[in-house]
């Protein structure tokens, strides 16, 4: 995956160009109509195999997490109308 960052006073674009088969069908998952929520944490995703196996839940933040190490840059994109309607549950 290719990613692009602009940065200009008042705005930032982060642009992910798909390489593979696989990294399409993972953005389709964003469906650029949707009302979107986007909220950025320091945290990482280990490489390593078996940590795919752990759970990945929200935490406090409102923002998925599995790992305490702090070297990646998230993003929690979130969609506004089904994150209220999950609240109202």
């Amino acid at each position: 995956m290719k990613i692009s960052i602009v940065l200009v006073e008042g705005a930032k674009q982060i642009m992910l160009t798909p390489e593979t088969k696989h990294e399409k069908q993972a953005l389709r998952f964003i469906n650029p109509e949707d009302t979107l929520k986007v909220v950025s944490r320091w945290g990482t995703f280990a490489n390593d195999y078996q940590h795919a196996k752990l759970q990945v839940e929200k935490c406090r933040g409102d923002y998925l997490r599995a790992f305490s190490e702090e070297d990646s840059l998230m993003f929690l994109i979130e969609d506004v109308e089904t994150a209220a309607s999950e609240n109202l549950n």
